[in-house]
């Protein structure tokens, strides 16, 4: 018996809430067929300029950890072709910028994506506005592109035949949720994390190759919800360990 189901959205049988389980990625593959935006992946904000060809290298790392994923879970065909990572780069408005901003930016951009991908205002239903390309992006600052540097070094490195008994680091990026309060949600009184104490300030480090089985939950799923599926900033979810370095608060200088 093959294993074929349709290499299109239109050949593939339609996910339900009895068979969802029986498909990999089976809450992208239905998000896609219920809305009609034949589109999944998250936009990317490029938030440094230090260094173009560690960035190219970056944005390579990402797509092919995609298609990995895919492979592994012999999606390849049907859901490689409607993958769609979006990278916005703006060095004058962009480099440096703090999350908050990238969360204001993105949101406008979201609002009107939703629309003209799918006929216009009005036409974006209860369930297209749950999709997760349209209220989560991700955020990739220094901090991040060193993760990249440091994986690098460690495999290369590791081909000269060290860290034989050693894990790589993980490469890590950001993912914000347009929709927390500026202030964070959750109890107040945690350690500052770029000025927020509240348990959830909005977004969360996250190891890149698990970026698809992330996507794939926030369907049905806030950022912080779900077993083992957040940690609080500087800790990366699922990612043993691995911190990242915090970003010092800025005082603002008063001008007497």
């Amino acid at each position: 018996m093959s294993d074929y189901q349709g290499w299109t959205l239109e050949e593939h049988e339609q996910i339900q809430p009895w068979n969802i389980l029986d498909h990999n990625l089976g809450l992208v593959i239905q998000g896609m067929q219920q809305t009609g935006f034949q589109k999944w992946g998250f936009t990317i904000y490029r938030c440094t300029y230090s260094d173009v060809d560690a960035w190219l290298r970056y944005i390579q790392y990402v797509r092919e950890e995609f298609i990995n994923t895919l492979i592994i879970y012999g999606q390849q065909f049907l859901l490689e072709k409607y993958l769609d990572i979006e990278v916005i780069e703006d060095r004058d408005q962009l480099d440096g910028a703090s999350k908050p901003l990238i969360r204001s930016i993105f949101a406008e951009k979201a609002e009107r994506d939703r629309q003209t991908e799918h006929g216009g205002p009005g036409t974006a239903t209860l369930i297209a506005r749950m999709i997760p390309r349209f209220n989560y992006c991700l955020y990739v600052d220094q901090a991040c592109l060193d993760t990249l540097l440091a994986y690098e070094k460690w495999k290369r490195e590791h081909e000269q035949g060290g860290h034989q008994n050693e894990m790589p680091p993980y490469v890590v990026c950001a993912i914000i949720d347009t929709d927390c309060e500026p202030e964070g949600e959750g109890k107040d009184g945690y350690e500052p994390v770029e000025g927020c104490t509240r348990y959830f300030p909005g977004w969360m480090y996250c190891v890149v190759k698990f970026l698809p089985d992330i996507y794939n939950r926030l369907h049905f799923e806030e950022l912080i919800d779900g077993y083992k599926s957040y940690e609080r900033p500087p800790a990366v979810t699922n990612a043993k360990g691995q911190r990242m370095p915090l970003v010092a608060e800025t005082v603002p200088t008063v001008q007497i």
